[in-house]
Formats: C-alpha cells, structure tokens, sequence
C-alpha cells in the first residue's frame, strides 16, 4: 500500500510520538500529554454496553459516558436519554467529525485511546474514504452464543445478532468520528440505510430484522451497481460482518454448496478490490478495501496438505487456498484470505472475535482497550502494520 503513516511507536510509548501528522495537517502547538490509560473499556464503550448493546446481564459496566475534553469530544448523553430507553434504545451520541487533529487527539485522551497502538493520524486516514458497513442479517445470527470478554472471562449468553449490533454501533460512532463521509449500511435483503448512526431508529432496525440466508456475493455485487451509478473517485472501505459463509450457490436438489459460495464470494471481492469499481463510461475508478469480522464458531485450525512437488510458488499458494475453500471451517477460509504469506487478498483485514484479536495486541506489546481494538477495525485494510499483527497466529 502507498500510505505513509509514520513509524511505529513502541507500546505505552504515549503522546511523544503519536502526533506526527504531515505540515499541511497541522494546526497549532504540540498536544498535551494525557493522563495514564484508565485501562478496560473506553468511555463511549462503557456507555453503549451499559444500554444493552450486548452487554451481559448484570454487567456493573458504569453508564456514564466520559464527561469529554476540552473540546467537548468526550461521547456524552443527552439528559434523560438512559432513562428514556429502557428497551436498549441508544443515546443520542454528540459526536461529529473531527476536523483538526488537535480535536482527534482530544477525542483519544477523552475516550482512553491509545495513541501508540492505532495514532490518530492512522485514523484519520478513513477521513476522504466512502465508509459502507454490510451487517448479517441470516437466520443464523439467532444463535445464542457464549463471548469472550477483554480479560478472557466468558460473557453471558446472547444471541450473535446483538454481539453484531454492538460492535457495528461503536464502528458507527467511530466512523461518525473520523469519516467525512456518512456511512451507508447494508443487510442482507436489500435494506440500505444511506445515513447510518446508532440514535437512527431505522439503523437499529436493520441490525435487529433477522431471518434468511447469507447471500454475500450478491450483496457485494449490489454494492458495487450502486457506486458505479456515482460520478466519483472517492476510495471506498467495506466493512462485512457475517458470522459464517456465503449461501450464494446451491446444488442441483436445492442445498448451499459451500465450495462454490466461498468461490463466488471470493471472486467478487477479488474483482473489487484489483479492478476497483468503474463506471460505465470508465471516467472513474474508485479503489476499494475490505474487512471482515468474523462472529461465528466454525473456527477449527485447518491441517493444510502437503504440496504436490514442482509447483511454483503461485500455484502453491492456490493448491492451499483451494484446499481451505473445500474443506476448512469458515474462520480458517476467511484467515486464508487474509494471509499474504499464502496468496491472499490485498487491501483485505480479517477481525476475528475480541479474544483472539487482544491476544495478537498484547503479543506486539499493545493492551488494548475495546475501543482502540474497534479503531483496528477501522483502519485495519488501510495501515499494513496493524493489518499484520495476526500475522504470527497465522
């Protein structure tokens, strides 16, 4: 990728180096540097968790929000909005785009943000791009489910649906936060929301409104006819959410092949990333990246075959990428497609469950907090560096 973000600083390496934004991006003196990290969960986090976005029963989690910086970037409710919805409705959130970085390191140190692990420069790399989330919307996300939390403690039983709405209302908020672009949102039926938010009632809608196959192919390709209409060259970052494979394809009686779903998803997300989207007339090509956060279960390790001798290095990497397509679980498909090492998709980030993700964190020296693992999420395709951190899992 052609980003210069700078370079990496050590963890727990604080503001000396964070801020690091070119000439052009500056607007003042140095930041100040913050007090030390609370640890746990950041303060917009605590507050969604806190109204019922997946939070466990009888969480002790605070409901207040972090009162803000000295900006006001602080996530804070309206008054009344927590008692107001008792049904889990969420808080009108006060969060706009951040225009200056002197206002995205003010938002860091409101939220308990760790600078070192994803620097707000990084994160303002989202700023120009089209943000488009695809939420699943399969009759599978019903399944009740046990979580991992931050500190490895199981998590009360829930329904993936609401993990999914949790983590897609803080990606929200921080897409909110650092996009200049509304994000648009996708499920699986044909529903579009062109300005989603977590205060949007018709956003938590299409989070909760479930049933139905997984027809991931189909909706990328519906992305991609939509954009297309558009006369512009604005990059576009795919955020997927599923909780298992692609339902595309069936077989002759009537049954998901799962083989030739996992082709089909894979072949439209090759073709959209390498050809990016074109318009008709070819006037304009909009780049593309994509990530995937894998919700399901179906995430055994998978005992790769031994290659056949004389194959190139290419036809390696597909003999066992075709192999994990066969016969893998949907976790270890998705972490193939991920692997550069073994010919995966470029511009592509996989984010697996929060366990997995805060122990590929604290094995580079990191101790994330929910909030900075949500800004991986958002930058993941985006910035190598945090795109390779489960590089050694792998």
């Amino acid at each position: 990728m052609s980003h210069n973000v700078g370079s990496m600083g050590p963890a727990g390496s604080g503001w000396n180096n964070a801020h690091d934004a070119t000439p052009s991006d500056q607007g003042g003196g140095a930041p100040q540097a913050p007090e030390p990290r609370r640890g746990g969960m950041s303060g917009f986090i605590r507050g969604l968790r806190a109204r019922g976005d997946g939070a466990p029963s009888g969480d002790n989690r605070t409901a207040a929000f972090s009162a803000g910086g000295s900006q006001g970037h602080g996530i804070s409710p309206q008054p009344g909005d927590i008692a107001q919805n008792p049904a889990g409705q969420t808080p009108r959130a006060r969060v706009s785009f951040l225009k200056t970085p002197e206002e995205r390191v003010d938002f860091y140190k409101s939220n308990d943000l760790d600078p070192s692990f994803v620097k707000p420069e990084e994160a303002g790399l989202i700023a120009d791009k089209q943000p488009i989330v695809v939420v699943d919307t399969s009759g599978s996300m019903e399944t009740i489910v046990t979580k991992t939390g931050l500190d490895g403690a199981p998590l009360a039983p829930e329904p993936r649906f609401k993990e999914q709405r949790a983590s897609g209302m803080q990606l929200l908020t921080m897409l909110n936060a650092f996009s200049k672009q509304p994000t648009r949102l996708y499920d699986l039926k044909g529903g579009q929301v062109n300005e989603a938010s977590p205060d949007d009632p018709a956003t938590r809608r299409l989070f909760e409104t479930i049933g139905g196959g997984t027809p991931l192919a189909a909706t990328l390709k519906k992305i991609e006819s939509d954009l297309k209409n558009e006369k512009s060259n604005k990059r576009v970052v795919i955020y997927v959410s599923t909780d298992g494979d692609a339902t595309d394809v069936t077989d002759n009686w009537g049954y998901f092949d799962k083989a030739a779903s996992r082709l089909a998803f894979e072949t439209q997300l090759r073709h959209m990333i390498d050809d990016g989207i074109v318009s008709d007339d070819e006037a304009y090509r909009r780049a593309v990246y994509v990530s995937i956060q894998y919700v399901g279960d179906d995430d055994a390790p998978f005992d790769y075959p031994p290659v056949p001798p004389g194959l190139s290095e290419k036809e390696a990497n597909q003999f066992l990428l075709d192999a994990v397509r066969r016969e893998g679980s949907a976790g270890a498909y998705y972490a193939a497609l991920d692997d550069d090492k073994r010919g995966g998709i470029k511009n592509l980030d996989v984010f697996d469950d929060i366990g997995a993700e805060m122990r590929d964190a604290r094995r580079a020296g990191y101790e994330p907090t929910l909030g900075d693992l949500t800004l991986k999420k958002m930058v993941g395709p985006l910035v190598p560096r945090l795109d390779n951190l489960n590089e050694a899992r792998l």
